[in-house]
């Protein structure tokens, strides 16, 4: 179970780091298309509709891997995902995005088939649009963007909990402060996914006899453990402060409220009769909490570098108890690399004009 938490770990942190990331990038986003004043001119980027799409390479070390008597059984994990978010800006206002990652574990892990076998995780298609701002067109200091969400099946693990589509809304908010250093913000955004299933449990690939032993021929495709989960609430809180041109720092904090199917009885014929088993699970709520910190470096325009360190824990023990945070288990260190496709190309095309932008100090 644990190396499932690991691997969906990897999606929360990276997820963190780019909701801080992403919190200036929220400023960007204006209601409404006035002409830029003197003042104001529209920067070259703004100009190419598939700004902000970028690609990201990034590795998460479980900090138990650092030493064998962490554990009673040593586990140690290590892993690096591929990503990339795709994005069309329709107008400043509205803009829509793909996303798409790819992970792979370098240590042996439990829950694939194959020794460092890829994986991909769902794709998810998201449309922004700016509700609200106050300040300037281009450089607003406060922005409130929402849209609708699509989630598609694309991963090994939906496919096996029989999802058929994800659906739901997320609401995004930004406060931006230029006077502090080179720049601060804080920001909050909530999200809600409804999964689609066509079981409350996951389903086997091939189905397996129900009983060892049975010579009735009866065959079963659901698989033991806790049901699906059908609803995710999302909760984050960032924060991030720019130390310099190229030195960023970024926290968050993020609850995800999880809900799963509810079971219904089943009930198997046995030499004594027929026998029913009701839903025994003490809550289908599976709640998880992340603490992040994260130290950026732009190297470039165009490329960005982040190390972080998360620690991700889930509320409740399989027992039902609680369990605290900060544990060595539960912590995880992370280096994260993200390449900006509109920035790498405007300064592509600088040199072969022949008018580098001059470097950051």
């Amino acid at each position: 179970m644990r190396r499932g938490l690991r691997s969906f770990c990897l999606t929360l942190a990276v997820c963190a780091t780019m909701a801080a990331v992403a919190a200036p990038a929220l400023a960007q986003l204006a209601p409404s298309e006035p002409t830029p004043t003197s003042e104001e001119e529209e920067a070259p980027d703004e100009q190419l509709p598939w700004r902000g799409s970028s690609f990201g390479f990034s590795q998460l070390l479980a900090a138990s891997s650092l030493s064998k008597n962490s554990e009673l059984s040593y586990d140690p994990y290590y892993a690096f995902r591929f990503e990339i978010e795709l994005q069309w800006h329709f107008t400043r206002a509205v803009h829509i995005s793909v996303w798409q990652a790819l992970d792979i574990e370098l240590t042996d892990s439990n829950t694939t088939t194959r020794r460092q076998q890829p994986l991909l995780l769902d794709t998810m298609l998201r449309l922004d649009a700016a509700l609200w701002q106050h300040g300037s067109t281009l450089t607003p200091d406060a922005v409130i963007v929402a849209g609708p969400t699509l989630v598609a099946p694309t991963s090994l693990a939906s496919q096996a909990a029989t999802m058929i589509i994800g659906t739901g809304a997320h609401v995004a908010g930004n406060l931006s402060f230029a006077q502090v250093l080179k720049g601060a913000g804080v920001g909050l955004d909530g999200s809600y996914l409804r999964r689609f299933t066509e079981s409350t449990t996951v389903r086997t690939a091939v189905p397996y006899p129900c009983f060892f032993g049975d010579n009735s021929g009866q065959q079963c495709t659901q698989l033991g453990g806790p049901s699906n989960v059908r609803d995710i609430f999302t909760l984050t809180l960032s924060a991030h402060l720019e130390l310099s041109e190229r030195l960023a720092l970024s926290v968050a904090a993020a609850s995800w409220w999880r809900q799963g199917y509810e079971l219904s009885s089943a009930c198997v014929t046995t030499l004594t009769g027929q026998t029913c088993l009701g839903d025994q699970s003490t809550t289908h709520w599976r709640d998880i909490r992340i603490l992040r910190a994260g130290l950026g470096y732009h190297a470039y325009d165009w490329l960005g570098l982040t190390l972080l360190v998360a620690n991700f824990w889930a509320e409740r023990s399989p027992d039902g108890s609680l369990r605290m945070p900060l544990r060595s288990f539960d912590t995880f260190f992370g280096l994260s690399a993200e390449l900006a496709f509109d920035k790498l190309y405007l300064a592509a095309r600088g040199k072969a004009a022949g008018t580098q932008p001059p470097a950051k100090p």
